[in-house]
C-alpha cells in the first residue's frame, strides 16, 4: 500500500508545483505591465514638462498663431504621442494635434501653463501604449510557452518519479527474495520469510503461500500484512465443482497460469470473497502458480489495496518471485533429499569399512569423505598433504596413498593397489585402492578413488599364501630328500649295471648309458624343482636375481637385472618374497607378453626399496591368457602384503608390461 501512496504523493505534489508555477506567471506577467505603465507615465510627465515651458515662452511674447505649428513639430518628433491640446482660458482651442490611427490604450495627462500676470492655458498630452500592449502580449506568449514547457517537464518528471519509484519498489522486492533464498533456510521459515518482503517491499496488503497437500482444500502454510485477517476460515480448492474452487487461486491451479483479479470487488470470480475484502481494504490480486519440472507445489496470494494495481511490469515482477520461490522449494527438497543420502552413504561407508578420496596435483591437496577420513586417520573435507620426503618416520597414510596413485595415474587412467597402513600406533592395516585419472594436462594432476577396508580378506589370503609355501617347502623336502636320493641311487646302479654288460652286448650298453643319462636328466630337474619351490637365496638377494636373469637369458629372452648395492643382501621372509613376485612377474612376461627383454631393477629411496620388472612385449594378455595372468596378479598381491609392501600393475598394449612393488623398513 506505501508504494500507492508513494505514487500518489508523487502526482500531488507534481500537482502543487503546476499551481505555484501558473500563479507565478500570472504575478510575472502582472509585474511587467505594472513596470511598463510606470515608464510610459514618467516619459509623459518628461514630454509635458518639457512642453510646458516650450510653450509657456510663446504664449508670453503673444505669439498664438505659432502653436499649431509648434505643436505639429513636436507631435512628429514623439511616435508615441496620440494627441497634443491647447486650449485658452476660456476654453478656446488655440492649437491642436492628433494621430487618429492611434486607437490602443492610452495615457492622458493634463497641465497648466502660465503666462502673464493671471493667464493660464491647458495642456492636454495623451501618450499610445499599443507598443506596451504589444510587449506585454509577447510577454505573456513567452510566459505561456514556458509553462507549457515546464509543466511537460513536470509531468514526465513525476511519471519518471513513480517508474523510478515502482522499479526500485521491484527490485528491493526481488533482491530481499533472493537474499532469503541464497540463506537457506527451512521450508516454513522461507515461506514465512517470502511473505514478509513482500509486504514490506512490493507494499502488499496481504501475501500468503498454500502448498499441495493431500487434502482437497488449499490453506495458507505461511501469511503476512495487515489485511491477515482476511484468512480467517479461508478455504480454497482447485476443483472447479466446488464454489471455493472458482476463485483465483482455483483457476490458477487448474490452468497453470498467473491469474489477475484488477477489480476484487466486482469480479465475479472474487464474489464469494467479496465481503471480507472489502472489510481489510483489498481491491485488487494476483495469484500464481508455484511448479518445479512440471509438478504443482503451491500457489502465491498477493493482494493490494489499489484497484488495477496489478499492471504488465507488476505481473511480470511477481511471476519472477513465484519462478524463485519455486527454485528455492526445490532445492529445499533436493537439499533435504542429497542430506538423506549422505547420511545413508555415511552409514554405508561406517558400516563396509569404505570411503571416496580425491587429490590434485602439483598442491596435494586431499579430499576425503567420512569413511576415507576415518580409514586414513584424517579429517573429513579437504586437507593439505605432505610430501614423502618431509615426513619424519615415512608412515603417513595419506602420504602413502598420494605418491602411490601419482605413480599408478601418470602411466594409466584406472589402476588398482592394496596399501598398509598403520593409523596411530595401531596394528598394520590394509585397504583396497581403486581410482581413476580424472585430469592430466599443463601440469595438473586430477585423482579420484574409493577405499575398502580388506585387512580380514587380506589377513586371510597372506595365510592361504603361507600354507601353499608350507606345501612348497613339503615338496621340495620331498623332491629333494627322498625323490632326489632314489634317483641318485637308481642313477648309481644303472652306472654299475653298464660296467657289467658283456663286450659284445653292444645294443644293451647303449641302451643303459641312455639310461642313466635320463636318470641324470631327472635328477636336475628334481633340484631345480626343488629350489624354485622353496628357494634358498644363495648369495643374497641381489644374486639371486641375477641368477633367474642368467637362467631367464639362457632360456631365450634377454633379461637384465640391476640392484642397488644396499639392497642385495636383504635377507629374510621379505626377501624371499620380493625374489617370489620377481620370478612370478618373469614367468608371466616369457608365457603371455611375447616379449624380447625383460629387465628387473631393485632401487632404494629413503625408507623405500622397490621392485621393478618390465618387459617390451605385448602387454597383459586377453582371452584365455587374461586368466591366468589375473592369477599371477592375484598371488603375487598376497605376496607384497607379506613383504609389508603394495604392488601396481602398468599395461602399455604394444610396449610391455611393468610391474613395481614398494616395501617400507626393509632389512638389509
Amino acid at each position: 500500500m506505501h508504494a500507492a501512496r508513494g505514487s500518489i504523493s508523487t502526482w500531488v505534489l507534481a500537482a502543487i508545483a503546476g499551481v505555484l508555477q501558473i500563479g507565478g506567471t500570472v504575478y510575472l506577467a502582472h509585474e511587467q505591465w505594472r513596470n511598463e505603465l510606470a515608464a510610459a507615465q514618467a516619459t509623459a510627465v518628461a514630454d509635458v514638462d518639457r512642453l510646458s515651458a516650450l510653450l509657456g515662452g510663446t504664449l508670453r511674447v503673444g505669439r498664438y498663431e505659432d502653436l499649431p505649428q509648434l505643436l505639429q513639430s513636436w507631435g512628429r518628433t514623439e511616435p508615441t504621442l496620440a494627441l497634443v491640446r491647447v486650449e485658452g482660458a476660456n476654453g478656446t482651442v488655440l492649437g491642436e494635434f492628433a494621430r487618429p490611427e492611434l486607437r490602443g490604450e492610452q495615457l492622458t495627462h493634463v497641465a497648466s501653463v502660465a503666462y502673464g500676470d493671471h493667464d493660464a492655458a491647458r495642456l492636454t498630452l495623451v501618450t499610445d501604449l499599443s507598443g506596451a500592449e504589444a510587449r506585454r502580449v509577447r510577454f505573456a506568449t513567452e510566459l505561456a510557452l514556458a509553462d507549457v514547457v515546464i509543466g511537460a517537464a513536470i509531468i514526465v518528471v513525476s511519471a519518471l518519479l513513480v517508474a523510478v519509484r515502482n522499479s526500485a519498489r521491484r527490485y528491493r522486492t526481488l533482491l530481499a527474495a533472493n537474499q532469503l533464498l541464497l540463506g537457506g533456510p527451512s521450508a516454513p521459515e522461507l515461506l514465512e520469510n517470502v511473505c514478509a518482503v513482500a509486504v514490506r517491499e512490493g507494499g502488499f496488503r496481504l501475501a500468503w503461500i498454500g502448498l499441495v497437500e493431500s487434502s482437497p482444500f488449499l490453506r495458507p502454510t505461511a501469511a503476512a500484512g495487515p489485511a491477515r485477517e482476511y484468512l480467517d476460515g479461508l478455504q480454497v480448492s482447485a476443483d472447479a465443482n466446488l464454489a471455493e474452487g472458482r476463485g483465483p487461486v482455483g483457476s490458477a491451479l487448474r490452468s497453470g497460469q498467473t491469474y489477475v483479479c484488477n477489480d476484487f470487488l466486482s469480479d465475479p470470480a472474487s464474489a464469494p470473497w467479496a465481503d471480507r475484502a472489502r472489510r481489510v481494504g483489498i481491491r485488487s490480486s494476483i495469484a500464481l502458480l508455484l511448479s518445479q519440472g512440471g509438478r504443482q507445489l503451491g500457489v502465491l496470494s498477493l493482494y493490494s489495496g489499489v484497484r488495477g494495481h496489478f499492471d504488465r511490469p507488476e505481473v511480470a515482477l511477481v511471476e519472477q518471485l513465484a519462478a524463485d520461490i519455486s527454485l528455492g522449494l526445490e532445492h529445499l527438497r533436493r537439499g533435504a533429499e542429497l542430506g538423506r543420502s549422505l547420511a545413508q552413504l555415511r552409514q554405508i561407508e561406517s558400516t563396509v569399512g569404505a570411503g571416496a578420496f580425491g587429490f590434485t596435483l602439483p598442491d596435494r591437496q586431499l579430499w576425503c569423505s567420512v569413511g576415507a577420513a576415518k580409514l586414513l586417520g584424517r579429517h573429513e573435507g579437504s586437507q593439505q598433504v605432505a610430501d614423502a620426503d618431509t615426513t619424519a618416520d615415512g608412515r603417513d597414510p595419506a602420504t602413502d596413498l598420494v605418491d602411490l596413485a601419482i605413480t599408478a595415474a601418470r602411466t594409466s587412467e584406472e589402476f588398482e593397489f592394496d596399501l598398509p597402513i598403520v593409523v596411530r600406533g595401531a596394528s598394520v592395516r590394509w585397504l583396497r585402492v581403486a581410482g581413476a585419472r580424472a585430469r592430466l594436462d599443463e601440469g595438473v594432476l586430477e585423482v579420484r578413488g574409493m577405499l575398502q577396508d580388506i585387512s580380514e580378506r587380506k589377513s586371510l589370503e597372506v595365510e592361504l599364501t603361507r600354507a601353499a609355501d608350507l606345501e612348497r617347502q613339503r615338496l621340495a623336502s620331498e623332491l629333494h630328500d627322498n625323490l632326489g636320493q632314489v634317483l641318485t641311487a637308481a642313477s648309481l646302479l644303472v652306472g654299475a649295471a653298464g660296467r657289467h654288460v658283456p663286450p659284445g652286448a653292444v645294443a644293451l650298453k647303449t641302451d643303459i648309458a641312455r639310461a642313466g643319462e635320463l636318470l641324470r636328466d631327472s635328477l636336475d630337474l628334481c633340484r631345480t624343482l626343488a629350489h624354485d619351490t622353496a628357494p634358498f637365496l644363495a648369495g643374497g638377494f641381489g644374486a639371486s636375481l641375477e641368477n633367474l636373469a642368467a637362467r631367464t637369458t639362457a632360456g631365450g629372452v634377454t633379461c637384465a637385472a640391476s640392484v642397488a648395492p644396499t639392497a642385495r643382501t636383504l635377507g629374510g621372509e621379505q626377501a624371499l618374497e620380493l625374489y617370489r613376485i620377481a620370478q612370478e612377474a618373469v614367468t608371466n612376461c616369457l608365457k603371455h607378453g611375447r616379449c624380447a627383454r625383460i629387465t628387473i631393477d631393485v632401487a632404494v629411496r629413503g625408507h623405500i626399496l622397490e621392485l621393478t620388472v618390465r618387459d617390451d612385449g605385448i602387454g597383459f594378455g586377453t582371452g584365455d591368457s587374461d586368466v591366468r595372468a589375473g592369477l599371477g596378479q592375484r598371488t603375487m598381491r598376497y605376496r607384497a602384503a607379506r613383504a609389508g609392501g603394495t604392488i601396481l600393475f602398468r599395461n602399455e598394449p604394444d610396449r610391455g608390461a611393468t610391474v613395481q612393488v614398494r616395501v617400507r623398513r626393509f632389512s638389509g
